[in-house]
């Protein structure tokens, strides 16, 4: 059962995140959360640390979608003047939004690794799908009490299953 909640990479953040080593595994596709992955919760354009990251992607040939929970204006509005599709309003950890990803860029399960910085939506969701996947810090300490008490629990699951 916990399998599902272990990410296949952890890294830090973002930039941490080594594209080669994702080639020559296999991973011609990334799928990204937004919110606390690339930037945080209020952030309405890429920062340039996402900018580079997303550049990065684009220029090593990998194919590239951006998936959130989020309105979908508020993902609209970040990744305009982008030429990134994405799914917003998407339900994860719910399937329907993973496959939907997957359905654009018209990518197989097996050469697409997913990032994103919650255990219970963004991995466990990915993990379902057959996706590679890379769990990140969250950028912000962004706490409502729904979220406090997420993070607490992903803390436990890290402490208890991403012991190196």
């Amino acid at each position: 059962m916990f399998h599902n909640l272990v990410p296949d990479l952890f890294v830090h953040d973002i930039s941490a995140i080594d594209l080669n080593k994702l080639k020559e595994n296999g991973i011609s596709a990334v799928i990204l959360d937004l919110d606390n992955t690339l930037d945080s919760h209020e952030t309405k354009t890429p920062s340039a640390r996402a900018l580079s990251f997303l550049e990065e992607l684009k220029a090593d040939g990998f194919l590239v979608c951006v998936i959130s929970n989020g309105k979908r204006r508020r993902v609209e509005a970040y990744l305009a003047g982008f030429e990134i599709p994405f799914v917003a309003d998407a339900g994860k950890p719910l399937k329907k939004s993973y496959r939907k990803a997957l359905n654009t860029l018209g990518c197989r399960q097996e050469n697409t690794a997913f990032v994103g910085d919650q255990i219970f939506t963004d991995t466990w969701g990915a993990n379902r799908m057959g996706l590679f996947t890379i769990l990140v810090e969250p950028i912000e300490a962004f706490e409502t009490p729904l979220f406090y008490i997420k993070r607490a629990l992903e803390r436990f699951v890290k402490a208890k299953l991403l012991k190196e």
